[in-house]
C-alpha cells in the first residue's frame, strides 16, 4: 500500500518537473520573471480580494447548502474551517487524495455516512464542470456571431440583451435537463444529487464563484496588458480552469499555465501567457491554500479527536 503511494507521488512529481520543462522550452525563464515584475500590482490586489470571497467564502456557504440538503447539519463557520483547513491537504498530494481529509471529517466529526459525505464533495466537482463546460458553448456561440460578423448585433443595444437571454436560457436548460428522460434510470439512486444539482441556490453560488475566477482571468490579462476578446475569455477561459484543475500535478502547477499557452496561443507571447497562467494560479489556487494554513492544524486535530468543539 505504501509503496503504491510512492508510486503515485513520483508519477505526479516527474510529470509536473516534466511540465516545466516543456514550458521553458517555449518561454525564457528571465523574460516571464520581467513580465510579472512589470505587471500592474493594484489589480492584482483586486483578484486576491476576488479570490478570498470566492473561493473561500462563498465556495463554503455553497458546501454547507449542499450538505444540509443531504441532511448533514452543518453551520458556515464550520464548513469554512473544513474548507479552508483541507485547501492545503487537497492541494498538495497526489490526485486530491487529500479529500479523504473532509470525509474523514464528516464521518467522525459529524457522524455522517460515507455515502452523504462522498456526495457532497462529488456533487460539487460535478456541478463545476457541467458549468465550465455551459460557459464554453456560451462562448462557442458568441464566437459563431463574431466570425459571422451579424451587423445586426454589432453596435447595437440589442446585444446585451442578447448576451443575456443566451446566459439565462442557456442556465435554465441546464436546471431543467436534469430529472429529464434520459436520465430516468439513475432517478431512483440519485435523487438526491439530481435534487442539489437542480437546486437554484447552489447553481447561483456556483455561477458566481465562477464568474468570479473567469473575471480574475480577464483583469489578470488586463494587469499584463492582453486584450482577450469576449469570444476568446469565454470559450478558452473556462477550459483553462477545467484542465488547471486535473490532478496531475503536485499543487496543480503547470497544468494550468500549459492550458493557457495552448488555448490562447494565438493572443499573445509565450512568455506573457506562462505569466498569465502563473498569476492566475497564485490567485485562485495558491493564495487560498496559503489562507488556509491558518486553520489546518485547528481543522486536522478536530479530525484526530473525533468531536466538535464546543461552542
Amino acid at each position: 500500500m505504501r509503496f503504491k503511494k510512492y508510486i503515485k507521488a513520483t508519477i505526479v512529481l516527474a510529470f509536473t518537473i516534466g511540465l516545466w520543462v516543456l514550458l521553458f522550452s517555449k518561454a525564457n525563464l528571465a523574460n516571464i520573471i520581467n513580465v510579472i515584475h512589470e505587471a500592474d500590482f493594484r489589480t492584482i490586489l483586486l483578484c486576491l480580494a476576488l479570490s478570498t470571497v470566492g473561493n473561500i467564502f462563498i465556495a463554503a456557504y455553497r458546501w454547507k447548502v449542499v450538505l444540509v440538503q443531504l441532511g448533514v447539519p452543518m453551520s458556515f463557520k464550520e464548513s469554512l474551517l473544513i474548507k479552508m483547513g483541507s485547501n492545503v491537504i487537497i492541494g498538495f498530494l497526489p490526485f486530491r487524495s487529500g479529500e479523504a481529509s473532509r470525509l474523514l471529517y464528516l464521518t467522525r466529526v459529524k457522524n455522517s455516512s460515507y455515502v452523504k459525505a462522498s456526495l457532497s464533495i462529488l456533487i460539487e466537482y460535478l456541478i463545476k464542470i457541467l458549468l465550465l463546460l455551459s460557459c464554453t458553448l456560451l462562448g462557442l456561440m458568441t464566437y459563431f456571431f463574431h466570425v459571422l460578423n451579424l451587423k445586426t448585433f454589432e453596435n447595437s443595444s440589442l446585444r446585451p440583451a442578447f448576451y443575456c437571454l443566451l446566459g439565462f436560457s442557456s442556465c435554465e436548460f441546464f436546471r431543467n435537463k436534469f430529472g429529464g428522460s434520459w436520465l430516468i434510470i439513475f432517478k431512483d439512486c440519485f435523487r438526491e444529487v439530481l435534487a442539489i444539482l437542480r437546486n437554484k441556490e447552489v447553481l447561483f453560488y456556483t455561477t458566481l464563484i465562477l464568474g468570479l475566477e473567469m473575471a480574475n482571468f480577464y483583469l489578470l490579462s488586463k494587469a499584463l496588458s492582453m486584450n482577450l476578446p469576449l469570444y476568446a475569455l469565454l470559450t478558452f477561459a473556462p477550459l483553462a480552469i477545467l484542465l488547471g484543475s486535473l490532478p496531475v500535478t503536485v499543487a496543480g502547477l503547470g497544468t494550468r499555465e500549459a492550458a493557457t499557452l495552448f488555448l490562447f496561443a494565438r493572443f499573445s507571447s509565450s512568455e506573457i501567457l506562462v505569466s498569465l497562467g502563473i498569476l492566475v494560479f497564485f490567485v485562485d489556487h495558491l493564495f487560498p491554500l496559503m489562507v488556509g494554513l491558518l486553520v489546518t492544524g485547528r481543522f486536522v486535530s478536530r479530525i484526530v479527536e473525533g468531536e466538535e468543539e464546543a461552542s
